[in-house]
Protein backbone atom coordinates (compact mmCIF):
# COMPACT_ATOMS: atom_id res chain seq x y z
CA UNK A 1 0.00 0.00 0.00
CA UNK A 2 1.13 3.61 -0.26
CA UNK A 3 -0.42 6.48 1.39
CA UNK A 4 0.15 10.22 1.02
CA UNK A 5 0.82 12.43 3.64
CA UNK A 6 -3.02 12.76 4.62
CA UNK A 7 -3.34 9.07 5.01
CA UNK A 8 -5.22 8.66 1.63
CA UNK A 9 -4.60 5.54 -0.35
CA UNK A 10 -2.62 6.20 -3.38
CA UNK A 11 -1.96 2.83 -4.46
CA UNK A 12 -2.59 -1.15 -3.05
CA UNK A 13 -2.01 -4.49 -4.23
CA UNK A 14 -2.54 -7.67 -2.42
CA UNK A 15 -0.39 -10.95 -2.69
CA UNK A 16 1.94 -9.54 -5.16
CA UNK A 17 4.73 -12.26 -3.31
CA UNK A 18 5.20 -15.29 -1.95
CA UNK A 19 8.19 -16.57 0.00
CA UNK A 20 8.73 -20.18 0.79
CA UNK A 21 10.99 -20.57 3.58
CA UNK A 22 12.64 -24.02 5.06
CA UNK A 23 14.72 -24.61 7.86
CA UNK A 24 15.96 -26.86 10.87
CA UNK A 25 15.73 -24.27 12.96
CA UNK A 26 13.12 -21.22 14.48
CA UNK A 27 13.96 -18.06 12.24
CA UNK A 28 13.52 -15.14 13.73
CA UNK A 29 14.52 -12.56 11.11
CA UNK A 30 14.31 -12.24 7.21
CA UNK A 31 15.30 -10.53 4.50
CA UNK A 32 14.12 -9.74 0.83
CA UNK A 33 13.81 -7.80 -1.43
CA UNK A 34 10.74 -5.71 -3.44
CA UNK A 35 10.89 -3.50 -6.36
CA UNK A 36 8.35 -0.90 -6.58
CA UNK A 37 7.97 0.96 -9.70
CA UNK A 38 6.86 4.75 -8.41
CA UNK A 39 6.68 6.44 -11.88
CA UNK A 40 4.05 8.78 -12.34
CA UNK A 41 4.00 9.33 -8.59
CA UNK A 42 3.69 13.27 -7.81
CA UNK A 43 6.21 15.00 -5.84
CA UNK A 44 5.30 14.71 -2.15
CA UNK A 45 5.71 12.88 1.10
CA UNK A 46 4.67 9.33 1.32
CA UNK A 47 4.43 6.01 3.34
CA UNK A 48 5.10 2.26 1.73
CA UNK A 49 3.33 -0.34 3.92
CA UNK A 50 4.15 -3.62 3.37
CA UNK A 51 2.08 -6.60 5.49
CA UNK A 52 4.41 -9.91 5.74
CA UNK A 53 2.07 -12.60 6.10
CA UNK A 54 3.08 -16.30 8.45
CA UNK A 55 0.40 -18.57 6.78
CA UNK A 56 1.84 -21.35 9.14
CA UNK A 57 0.91 -18.93 11.95
CA UNK A 58 -1.80 -17.11 10.87
CA UNK A 59 0.14 -14.28 11.70
CA UNK A 60 0.84 -11.08 10.15
CA UNK A 61 2.78 -7.43 10.84
CA UNK A 62 3.26 -4.63 8.47
CA UNK A 63 6.48 -3.09 7.76
CA UNK A 64 6.54 1.22 7.06
CA UNK A 65 8.42 3.16 5.08
CA UNK A 66 8.01 6.81 4.63
CA UNK A 67 9.87 8.32 1.73
CA UNK A 68 9.42 11.72 -0.05
CA UNK A 69 9.09 12.10 -4.11
CA UNK A 70 11.73 15.37 -5.92
CA UNK A 71 10.05 16.87 -8.33
CA UNK A 72 11.55 16.25 -11.39
CA UNK A 73 14.86 18.18 -12.11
Amino acid sequence: FIFDAAGGLVFEQYDFGAIALESRVRNREIMFMASVDLEGLPAGTYQLDIEMRDLNKGQSDIVGLPFTMAPPS
